[in-house]
């Protein structure tokens, strides 16, 4: 079985990144999915590509911007679930 991972992108004193954050902990579709923080402020790179649009969710290849319900992190994981 694939192990399926996810990353949020964040930085720290960052509102919106902890309500990502608590919205997918409760998610059931993250379910057995292991989910990581990253925070772009330690890297120029990540920093240069998220900065301005964190929160960011990444799986499977594929990313999705801030602002995202509950209903669009389910859709997210499935299609991109579908794509790899």
């Amino acid at each position: 079985m694939t192990r399926r991972v996810a990353k949020l992108y964040v930085t720290d004193d960052c509102s919106l990144c902890d309500i990502a954050l608590d919205m997918l902990i409760r998610s059931k579709v993250m379910s057995g999915v292991v989910l990581t923080t990253v925070d772009v402020a330690l890297d120029d790179d990540l920093f240069t590509t998220y900065g301005d649009l964190i929160p960011v969710l990444a799986y499977a290849g594929n990313t999705m911007n801030w602002p995202f319900t509950m209903t669009d992190i389910e859709s997210f994981i499935a299609q991109s679930e579908k794509r790899s």
